[in-house]
């Protein structure tokens, strides 16, 4: 037997409060492929940064928030759903 056919012969004597189970463990399990599949293209994207840069760029963030130059994440993450119809 391969590995689908043992799958399926499992699931067969599984009673339906443990299917649910597995299926919501599948469930997970393909959010978090689809996850890694999103970090690898960004990663592919975006320029890689040496450790100095990323303190750097802290160091920035930082000053900002001190000087009130920031948005909240919701009020951002609204006006973007609002523009593009999200």
């Amino acid at each position: 037997m391969n590995t689908m056919e043992n799958t399926v012969a499992m699931m067969k004597a599984l009673p339906e409060t443990e299917l649910i189970k597995v299926q919501k463990f599948t469930k997970k399990l393909i959010r978090q492929n689809e996850n890694k599949a999103i970090d690898n293209a960004m990663g592919m994207l975006l320029p890689k940064k040496s450790a100095r840069d990323i303190y750097h760029d802290l160091e920035v963030s930082r000053h900002q928030i001190e000087n009130g130059q920031y948005r909240e994440a919701d009020t951002v993450i609204a006006e973007l759903r609002s523009r593009y119809e999200l």
